[in-house]
Protein backbone atom coordinates (compact mmCIF):
# COMPACT_ATOMS: atom_id res chain seq x y z
CA UNK A 1 0.00 0.00 0.00
CA UNK A 2 3.04 2.40 0.91
CA UNK A 3 4.43 1.47 -2.24
CA UNK A 4 1.18 2.44 -4.33
CA UNK A 5 0.52 5.60 -2.16
CA UNK A 6 4.95 6.66 -3.14
CA UNK A 7 3.90 5.64 -6.49
CA UNK A 8 0.61 8.37 -7.05
CA UNK A 9 3.00 11.12 -5.12
CA UNK A 10 5.29 11.04 -7.99
CA UNK A 11 3.40 10.67 -10.46
CA UNK A 12 1.23 13.67 -8.91
CA UNK A 13 4.55 15.68 -8.77
CA UNK A 14 5.24 14.56 -12.13
CA UNK A 15 2.05 16.16 -13.10
CA UNK A 16 2.43 19.06 -11.54
CA UNK A 17 5.90 19.94 -13.29
CA UNK A 18 4.62 19.37 -16.01
CA UNK A 19 1.66 21.85 -16.05
CA UNK A 20 3.72 24.69 -14.30
CA UNK A 21 6.25 23.93 -17.02
CA UNK A 22 3.61 24.44 -19.67
CA UNK A 23 2.26 27.54 -17.96
CA UNK A 24 5.84 29.48 -17.88
CA UNK A 25 6.18 28.51 -21.55
CA UNK A 26 3.29 30.27 -22.05
CA UNK A 27 3.28 33.08 -19.81
CA UNK A 28 5.58 35.04 -22.45
CA UNK A 29 2.81 35.20 -25.13
CA UNK A 30 0.04 36.03 -22.56
CA UNK A 31 1.65 39.21 -21.40
CA UNK A 32 2.53 40.15 -25.38
CA UNK A 33 6.14 38.63 -25.28
CA UNK A 34 7.77 36.34 -27.26
CA UNK A 35 10.72 34.14 -25.89
CA UNK A 36 13.69 35.93 -27.41
CA UNK A 37 16.83 33.28 -26.43
CA UNK A 38 16.32 31.25 -29.98
CA UNK A 39 19.48 30.31 -30.95
CA UNK A 40 19.63 31.14 -35.19
CA UNK A 41 23.08 30.71 -37.18
CA UNK A 42 25.02 34.05 -37.81
CA UNK A 43 26.63 34.10 -41.23
CA UNK A 44 29.24 37.28 -42.68
CA UNK A 45 26.95 37.74 -46.17
CA UNK A 46 29.61 36.71 -48.96
CA UNK A 47 29.00 40.37 -50.39
CA UNK A 48 28.50 42.97 -48.60
CA UNK A 49 28.44 46.81 -49.98
CA UNK A 50 28.43 50.01 -47.58
CA UNK A 51 27.37 53.44 -49.80
CA UNK A 52 27.85 51.63 -52.94
CA UNK A 53 31.66 50.59 -51.67
CA UNK A 54 32.24 46.76 -51.72
CA UNK A 55 33.83 45.81 -48.57
CA UNK A 56 37.01 43.68 -48.93
CA UNK A 57 35.49 40.36 -46.90
CA UNK A 58 38.28 38.08 -48.90
CA UNK A 59 40.57 39.88 -46.16
CA UNK A 60 40.56 37.53 -43.51
CA UNK A 61 40.87 40.55 -40.76
CA UNK A 62 37.88 42.60 -42.19
CA UNK A 63 35.98 39.61 -42.23
CA UNK A 64 36.64 38.50 -38.23
CA UNK A 65 35.85 42.29 -37.51
CA UNK A 66 32.36 42.09 -39.29
CA UNK A 67 31.42 38.57 -38.11
CA UNK A 68 32.37 39.80 -34.36
CA UNK A 69 30.40 42.77 -34.62
CA UNK A 70 27.19 40.94 -36.35
CA UNK A 71 26.93 38.14 -33.85
CA UNK A 72 27.21 40.89 -30.50
CA UNK A 73 24.62 42.85 -32.15
CA UNK A 74 22.16 39.91 -33.27
CA UNK A 75 22.03 38.47 -30.26
CA UNK A 76 21.20 42.11 -28.44
CA UNK A 77 17.71 41.20 -29.30
CA UNK A 78 15.96 43.66 -26.72
CA UNK A 79 17.66 46.79 -28.29
CA UNK A 80 17.09 45.90 -31.87
CA UNK A 81 13.62 45.69 -31.63
CA UNK A 82 13.80 48.86 -30.22
CA UNK A 83 16.12 49.76 -32.67
CA UNK A 84 13.77 48.46 -34.81
CA UNK A 85 10.68 50.73 -33.56
CA UNK A 86 12.15 53.67 -33.48
CA UNK A 87 13.80 53.31 -37.20
CA UNK A 88 9.96 52.85 -38.16
CA UNK A 89 9.56 56.42 -36.97
CA UNK A 90 12.21 58.01 -37.65
CA UNK A 91 14.59 56.67 -40.66
CA UNK A 92 12.36 57.73 -43.20
CA UNK A 93 12.77 61.75 -42.23
CA UNK A 94 16.29 60.88 -42.83
CA UNK A 95 16.24 58.99 -45.71
CA UNK A 96 13.98 61.88 -47.32
CA UNK A 97 16.84 64.51 -46.00
CA UNK A 98 19.80 62.55 -47.04
CA UNK A 99 17.91 61.70 -50.54
CA UNK A 100 17.46 65.56 -51.34
CA UNK A 101 20.95 66.14 -49.69
CA UNK A 102 21.98 63.84 -52.78
CA UNK A 103 23.86 61.70 -49.71
CA UNK A 104 24.31 57.74 -50.09
CA UNK A 105 21.50 56.43 -48.03
CA UNK A 106 22.88 53.93 -45.84
CA UNK A 107 24.75 56.88 -43.57
CA UNK A 108 21.35 57.07 -42.13
CA UNK A 109 23.18 53.98 -39.97
CA UNK A 110 25.89 56.36 -38.07
CA UNK A 111 22.72 57.94 -36.44
CA UNK A 112 21.71 54.42 -35.22
CA UNK A 113 25.26 53.56 -33.92
CA UNK A 114 25.90 56.89 -32.52
CA UNK A 115 22.80 57.49 -30.28
CA UNK A 116 20.33 54.51 -31.17
CA UNK A 117 17.61 57.70 -32.61
CA UNK A 118 17.33 59.07 -29.42
CA UNK A 119 18.40 62.59 -28.49
CA UNK A 120 20.98 61.48 -25.96
CA UNK A 121 23.79 63.41 -24.44
CA UNK A 122 27.27 61.95 -23.79
CA UNK A 123 29.74 62.62 -21.28
CA UNK A 124 31.86 64.57 -23.33
CA UNK A 125 29.03 66.98 -24.42
CA UNK A 126 28.12 65.56 -27.64
CA UNK A 127 24.33 65.00 -28.51
CA UNK A 128 21.69 64.49 -30.90
CA UNK A 129 20.97 61.57 -32.81
CA UNK A 130 24.08 62.67 -34.95
CA UNK A 131 25.96 62.98 -31.48
CA UNK A 132 27.59 66.51 -32.84
CA UNK A 133 29.93 68.20 -30.42
CA UNK A 134 28.82 71.92 -29.40
CA UNK A 135 32.26 73.38 -31.71
CA UNK A 136 31.19 70.97 -34.96
CA UNK A 137 27.41 71.64 -34.86
CA UNK A 138 28.14 75.76 -34.48
CA UNK A 139 30.11 75.28 -37.56
CA UNK A 140 27.80 73.72 -39.25
CA UNK A 141 25.66 76.58 -38.37
CA UNK A 142 23.54 75.03 -34.92
CA UNK A 143 22.77 77.22 -32.55
CA UNK A 144 24.47 75.61 -28.97
CA UNK A 145 23.45 77.31 -26.04
CA UNK A 146 21.78 77.34 -22.52
CA UNK A 147 18.18 78.37 -23.70
CA UNK A 148 18.29 76.92 -27.34
CA UNK A 149 20.32 72.95 -28.56
CA UNK A 150 19.48 72.32 -31.99
CA UNK A 151 21.34 69.36 -32.10
CA UNK A 152 18.23 68.23 -30.56
CA UNK A 153 15.91 69.19 -33.42
CA UNK A 154 16.22 66.05 -35.69
CA UNK A 155 15.31 68.11 -39.05
CA UNK A 156 18.05 70.45 -38.57
CA UNK A 157 20.41 68.33 -37.13
CA UNK A 158 20.59 65.58 -39.66
CA UNK A 159 21.17 68.83 -42.52
CA UNK A 160 24.23 69.70 -40.17
CA UNK A 161 25.48 66.36 -40.24
CA UNK A 162 24.84 66.10 -43.88
CA UNK A 163 27.34 69.24 -44.52
CA UNK A 164 29.88 67.53 -42.22
CA UNK A 165 29.70 64.37 -43.74
CA UNK A 166 30.07 65.99 -47.45
CA UNK A 167 33.39 68.36 -46.09
CA UNK A 168 34.94 64.95 -44.77
CA UNK A 169 33.86 63.28 -48.19
CA UNK A 170 35.16 65.85 -49.92
CA UNK A 171 38.42 65.34 -47.51
CA UNK A 172 38.73 61.46 -47.68
CA UNK A 173 37.83 60.43 -50.44
CA UNK A 174 35.96 57.29 -49.36
CA UNK A 175 32.58 57.13 -47.42
CA UNK A 176 34.40 54.16 -45.39
CA UNK A 177 37.18 56.53 -44.35
CA UNK A 178 34.18 59.40 -43.96
CA UNK A 179 32.35 56.64 -41.21
CA UNK A 180 35.95 55.92 -39.42
CA UNK A 181 36.90 59.69 -39.24
CA UNK A 182 33.19 60.65 -38.30
CA UNK A 183 33.85 58.37 -35.05
CA UNK A 184 37.51 58.92 -34.48
CA UNK A 185 37.67 63.01 -35.73
CA UNK A 186 38.96 64.00 -39.08
CA UNK A 187 42.53 65.76 -38.19
CA UNK A 188 42.85 62.15 -36.09
CA UNK A 189 41.93 59.83 -39.33
CA UNK A 190 44.21 61.97 -41.42
CA UNK A 191 47.22 62.16 -39.35
CA UNK A 192 46.74 57.99 -39.11
CA UNK A 193 46.71 58.28 -43.18
CA UNK A 194 50.04 60.50 -43.43
CA UNK A 195 51.68 58.51 -40.63
CA UNK A 196 50.78 55.05 -41.95
CA UNK A 197 50.91 56.03 -45.53
CA UNK A 198 47.83 54.62 -46.74
CA UNK A 199 44.38 56.36 -47.36
CA UNK A 200 42.28 53.08 -47.22
CA UNK A 201 40.64 52.44 -43.98
CA UNK A 202 41.61 48.98 -43.95
CA UNK A 203 44.88 49.37 -44.42
CA UNK A 204 45.37 51.74 -41.48
CA UNK A 205 45.79 50.46 -37.76
CA UNK A 206 43.32 52.60 -35.96
CA UNK A 207 41.91 52.52 -32.20
CA UNK A 208 39.62 49.61 -31.32
CA UNK A 209 36.50 52.09 -30.50
CA UNK A 210 37.21 53.49 -33.93
CA UNK A 211 37.55 50.03 -35.87
CA UNK A 212 34.41 48.57 -33.52
CA UNK A 213 32.03 51.55 -34.30
CA UNK A 214 33.09 51.05 -38.23
CA UNK A 215 32.22 47.64 -38.04
CA UNK A 216 29.16 47.72 -35.65
CA UNK A 217 27.95 50.32 -38.01
CA UNK A 218 28.01 47.82 -41.18
CA UNK A 219 26.73 44.85 -38.86
CA UNK A 220 23.34 47.07 -38.30
CA UNK A 221 22.39 47.74 -41.57
CA UNK A 222 22.63 43.91 -42.27
CA UNK A 223 20.38 43.01 -39.60
CA UNK A 224 18.13 46.33 -39.59
CA UNK A 225 17.65 45.15 -43.38
CA UNK A 226 17.05 41.80 -43.08
CA UNK A 227 15.41 41.68 -39.60
CA UNK A 228 13.19 38.25 -41.04
CA UNK A 229 16.82 36.61 -40.99
CA UNK A 230 17.65 37.77 -37.23
CA UNK A 231 14.10 37.27 -35.64
CA UNK A 232 13.29 40.43 -35.38
CA UNK A 233 9.94 42.32 -36.11
CA UNK A 234 9.34 44.64 -38.85
CA UNK A 235 7.28 47.72 -38.01
CA UNK A 236 5.70 49.90 -40.76
CA UNK A 237 6.04 53.79 -40.45
CA UNK A 238 4.06 55.26 -38.19
CA UNK A 239 1.61 58.63 -39.19
CA UNK A 240 3.40 61.59 -37.36
CA UNK A 241 1.32 63.22 -34.87
CA UNK A 242 -0.50 66.46 -36.11
CA UNK A 243 0.94 69.81 -35.56
CA UNK A 244 0.86 73.39 -36.81
CA UNK A 245 4.14 75.52 -37.14
CA UNK A 246 4.27 79.16 -35.09
CA UNK A 247 6.79 81.15 -36.45
CA UNK A 248 8.13 83.07 -33.40
CA UNK A 249 10.02 86.35 -33.64
CA UNK A 250 9.82 87.53 -30.24
CA UNK A 251 10.63 85.95 -27.01
CA UNK A 252 8.77 83.92 -25.14
CA UNK A 253 9.19 84.81 -21.19
CA UNK A 254 7.97 81.47 -19.98
CA UNK A 255 7.51 78.59 -22.36
CA UNK A 256 4.68 76.69 -19.39
CA UNK A 257 2.49 79.74 -19.94
CA UNK A 258 3.16 79.42 -23.52
CA UNK A 259 2.16 76.38 -23.78
CA UNK A 260 -0.66 76.86 -21.68
CA UNK A 261 -2.12 79.33 -23.53
CA UNK A 262 -1.96 77.41 -26.38
CA UNK A 263 -3.84 74.32 -24.38
CA UNK A 264 -1.27 72.19 -24.60
CA UNK A 265 0.70 69.98 -21.34
CA UNK A 266 3.76 71.57 -21.30
CA UNK A 267 5.36 67.76 -21.48
CA UNK A 268 3.71 66.88 -24.86
CA UNK A 269 5.24 70.68 -25.88
CA UNK A 270 8.57 69.48 -24.67
CA UNK A 271 8.36 66.35 -26.76
CA UNK A 272 8.02 67.55 -29.84
CA UNK A 273 10.07 71.09 -29.37
CA UNK A 274 13.09 69.01 -27.33
CA UNK A 275 15.96 71.41 -28.89
CA UNK A 276 14.19 73.69 -26.19
CA UNK A 277 16.61 73.28 -23.52
CA UNK A 278 15.23 76.57 -20.94
CA UNK A 279 12.10 77.52 -19.78
CA UNK A 280 12.14 80.26 -22.37
CA UNK A 281 12.84 81.85 -25.36
CA UNK A 282 15.25 84.71 -26.12
CA UNK A 283 14.77 85.97 -29.95
CA UNK A 284 17.29 88.05 -31.16
CA UNK A 285 16.63 90.81 -33.84
CA UNK A 286 16.22 89.28 -37.43
CA UNK A 287 16.37 85.48 -36.16
CA UNK A 288 13.00 83.41 -36.44
CA UNK A 289 12.13 79.92 -34.37
CA UNK A 290 9.24 77.57 -35.49
CA UNK A 291 8.12 75.60 -33.05
CA UNK A 292 5.79 72.88 -33.25
CA UNK A 293 2.15 73.16 -31.65
CA UNK A 294 0.17 69.94 -31.20
CA UNK A 295 -3.53 70.02 -33.41
CA UNK A 296 -6.53 69.38 -31.29
CA UNK A 297 -7.70 66.31 -31.24
CA UNK A 298 -10.62 67.49 -32.75
CA UNK A 299 -8.92 68.85 -35.82
CA UNK A 300 -9.30 65.16 -37.47
CA UNK A 301 -6.98 63.62 -39.79
CA UNK A 302 -7.43 66.90 -42.51
CA UNK A 303 -4.96 68.97 -43.39
CA UNK A 304 -1.36 69.80 -43.25
CA UNK A 305 1.40 69.38 -40.71
CA UNK A 306 3.12 72.34 -42.04
CA UNK A 307 -0.21 74.96 -41.33
CA UNK A 308 1.80 78.14 -40.32
CA UNK A 309 0.82 80.93 -37.54
CA UNK A 310 3.56 83.96 -37.44
CA UNK A 311 3.59 85.13 -33.66
CA UNK A 312 4.99 88.99 -33.86
CA UNK A 313 3.41 90.07 -30.23
CA UNK A 314 5.13 89.75 -26.79
CA UNK A 315 4.68 86.02 -26.67
CA UNK A 316 3.40 83.49 -23.74
CA UNK A 317 2.12 87.03 -21.86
Amino acid sequence: MKKFQGFLLIVSLLLLIGLATYELSNLGRSFGYRRTEKVFNVHVPDFFEYCGEKVPLHRREVREYFDRELHINAYWHANNELLMRRASNWLPLISQILKEENLPDDLKYIAVVESSLTNSVSNLGAAGFWQLMPVTAQAMGLEVNNLVDERLDVEKSTRAACKYLKQLYKDLGSWINVLAAYNTGAGAFMKSMSRQKSRNFYDLDLNTQTTRFVYRTMALKEIMVNPEKYELSYYPPKSVPLFQIEEVKVDIPDLVQFAASKGVNYRTFRNMNEWLVGDRLEVVKGKTYRLKIPAPAAAGTAGSNEEKTVMTGNAGK
